[in-house]
């Protein structure tokens, strides 16, 4: 993976930051939290999700947050299932940078009691050949939208996130399968 240099010369110095914490996270949540905070400072986001797929339902087995508090995570209720925008994410992985999520053709809305959000980047997360999850960023700083440099900041996060994820991630993948077996013997 190449590190892109960056217009503002602090960008190649945020990912280098991003990539000791998410390697320095420990387990799966430590770099998936690591991966959150670091793709709000490295977009000028307000908010970021990742959202990890359940292979068996094709939909969000955890998705994770970070710049909604508690009390506003409770009030949305239910996380995303993968529909509209998002369920591009998860389908193809390619990169989707929205000025505003509403005015896509496959926007399917937010719940009563979600904050209301504009600007969009977000893109797969590949593990070899399989979408694995969804990162993204709502709400670029000072009410702009994203740009290329956003992008290429995103991906190589991305692209770090997979690789530090991979082995926590295939690893709980064997004990959900194992405990699967294990429910079916008891059966």
């Amino acid at each position: 993976m190449t590190i892109p240099t960056l217009d503002d010369g602090r960008g190649s110095v945020l990912l280098l930051e991003a990539a000791s914490a998410i390697v320095s996270g420990g387990d799966l949540d430590g770099t998936l939290d690591a991966a959150l905070s670091a793709a709000r400072r490295l977009t000028g986001a307000r908010y970021a999700a990742i959202g990890i797929i359940d292979p068996a339902s094709g939909q969000f087995a955890r998705y994770l947050t970070e710049g909604l508090d508690a009390q506003v995570v409770r009030a949305i209720g239910e996380p995303p299932r993968g529909r509209g925008v998002l369920g591009i994410l998860m389908r193809e992985a390619t990169p989707v940078r929205l000025a505003r999520i509403g005015d896509h053709p496959e926007s399917y809305g937010f719940p009563v009691d979600h904050p209301v959000m504009t600007s969009f980047l977000g893109l797969g997360l590949r593990l070899g050949d399989t979408v694995w999850g969804t990162i993204c960023v709502t709400d670029k700083s000072g009410g702009g939208d994203f740009t290329d440099v956003d992008e290429q900041r995103l991906a190589a996060l991305a692209d770090l996130t997979v690789r530090a994820a991979d082995p926590h991630a295939r690893l709980e993948a064997a004990v959900r399968r194992a405990d699967r077996l294990e429910q079916d013997r008891e059966a």
